[in-house]
């Protein structure tokens, strides 16, 4: 179910809903495509989608809906914008083939280029702890709605 303040866009285009608001989400679903397996390689395996529209370039904060169930995610997207990749959180089996939705909530920073796997790899775990707390504290602000 999307939120009161979502608006449809065209279905070709790979996204299913924008909010109007301040903090805009975006939804997008999808079949995983595969990749070139970095994020695997350095201990975060990624969930691929192709998109239909570029999308502007960074990693957010997400959500990734896997047959019914929900997960956090660090959420990217590389400069030509035509990829999305989606590290789940707590995740562990093979999607490639398979429908996903995927939820951007929150982008946390821009596309970096690193000089090391190992610099990457320390940006990614650092992403991925800021990204369970905003996680955490939108799951706080929905509780405190009922």
């Amino acid at each position: 179910m999307l939120p009161r303040d979502c608006h449809v866009v065209p279905q070709n285009a790979g996204l299913l809903a924008m909010t109007r608001s301040k903090m805009t989400e975006i939804y997008i679903s999808g079949k995983v495509i595969g990749g070139n397996r970095r994020g695997g390689k350095l201990g975060f395996p990624t969930a691929n989608i192709e998109l239909k529209e570029k999308l502007e370039s960074g990693v957010s904060a997400g959500e990734v809906e896997v047959n019914g169930k929900k997960y956090k995610a660090a959420i990217f997207i590389g400069k030509e914008g035509k990829i999305l990749e989606a590290h789940i959180i707590g995740f562990e089996g093979d999607l490639y083939g398979k429908e996903i939705k995927v939820k951007i909530i929150k982008k946390i920073r821009n596309v970096w280029k690193f000089r090391s796997d190992k610099e990457l790899k320390r940006q990614i775990g650092e992403d991925i702890k800021i990204i369970k707390k905003i996680s955490l504290n939108l799951s706080f602000l929905k509780r405190g709605k009922n």
